[in-house]
């Protein structure tokens, strides 16, 4: 992955082109702040925050293929969800897998 500034007009046009595939994650048992979880994404995964409010984050990053990669990460009490959109589902299986493994690991 690339880490890769996207505008929030830009990545909602993202969104909202149907052609991302989607799927999700729930980590539970999570007791770092959202800060630094957010900043443990942007570090280990290589993306960058589009938007934040509160504890919810929108998150894009790219392939060096190219594929598009969304993320809305939104923490609860005490566990962390990631809904991914992406262009090529398989690859967003694998980056989801990692997310959870690296949340895992360092929570």
């Amino acid at each position: 992955m690339i880490t890769t500034p996207c505008y929030s007009d830009a990545f909602s046009k993202l969104l909202e082109s149907g052609e991302l595939k989607i799927s999700a994650i729930k980590v539970d048992r999570i007791s770092i702040s959202f800060q630094l979880l957010l900043a443990k994404i942007c570090f280990h995964h290589h993306f960058s925050v589009v938007e934040r409010i509160n504890s919810c984050a929108s998150m894009y990053s790219r392939s060096i293929q190219g594929h598009h990669m969304c993320l809305l990460v939104k923490m609860g009490d005490n566990s962390i969800s990631v809904d991914g959109k992406c262009s090529d589902s398989t690859l967003l299986g694998n980056l989801l897998d990692e997310l959870k493994q690296t949340l895992t690991e360092s929570c």
